[in-house]
């Protein structure tokens, strides 16, 4: 998915990555303030990772 197609992880993995990265996550967030974030990262010409 591209960049900018959802904004829901934008703050978690998203920003700690650069903008030439492809991330495919699932965020979500739930009772007292706890978030969640779970994401397969490809950072150009290098192996993929599982964050």
């Amino acid at each position: 998915m591209a960049r900018g197609a959802h904004t829901t992880g934008d703050r978690l993995i998203r920003a700690s990555v650069p903008q030439s990265w492809v991330v495919g996550d699932k965020a979500g967030s739930g009772d007292y303030g706890m978030a969640n974030d779970v994401a397969i990262i490809w950072s150009p010409g290098k192996a993929s990772w599982v964050v």
